[in-house]
């Protein structure tokens, strides 16, 4: 390589260690928030280019969901992360749900492709920084961090993000976040 080449991948590296840095130390402004809402606005963002791969992108809510509290900004980037991973790991004519459902004190958002999964001997790299996950239907984009940002933003929110996967038949990714309480604005627990 030259040594511009080197000089520029150090740099590159820099600035994606510092990114991560800032997201991973960052405190969640939380509030009371409608996810179905969110997730709606977050869906938009990718229906061209889902329709442009042949992708079927839908939103599924379960009932009428009450507010979550969450911090908005770091949701969104959670769902960005989490359905631009499903764009890239999904063949055309596949599809990615999206699907809202409450479970007691919390609502449970899943991130379901059809793609063609995760091998059972990377599942649990995958949320390693920059470890990137074998895939056909790659186009070389990515720096390997959305999954760790993801899962540490999921973290702030005192929660976990799970993962299940099999080869050939796709992906899910959930997480929970706590009911708002409408009169306080903070979390049921």
């Amino acid at each position: 390589l030259f040594p511009s080449s080197n000089r520029l991948r150090r740099l590159v590296s820099c600035r994606v260690n510092r990114a991560k840095q800032n997201a991973c130390e960052t405190s969640p402004n939380c509030e009371s928030t409608s996810l179905a809402d969110l997730a709606q606005d977050v869906i938009q963002k990718f229906r061209l280019q889902a329709e442009n791969s042949n992708i079927r992108l839908r939103l599924e809510v379960h009932g009428s969901l009450p507010f979550v509290y969450a911090d908005i900004g770091l949701i969104d980037r959670v769902l960005e992360n989490l359905i631009s991973n499903a764009t890239q790991h999904t063949g055309q004519g596949d599809a990615i749900k999206i699907s809202l459902t409450q479970a007691a004190d919390a609502i449970e958002l899943q991130v379901r492709d059809n793609g063609c999964g995760i091998s059972t001997e990377e599942l649990p790299n995958i949320f390693n920084r920059f470890y990137q996950a074998d895939n056909r239907h790659r186009s070389g984009h990515g720096a390997g961090l959305g999954l760790a940002i993801s899962q540490k933003i999921i973290q702030l929110h005192h929660s976990r993000i799970r993962v299940t996967s099999t080869i050939n038949e796709g992906t899910v990714f959930s997480f929970m976040l706590p009911i708002a309480d409408q009169g306080t604005s903070r979390p049921l627990l």
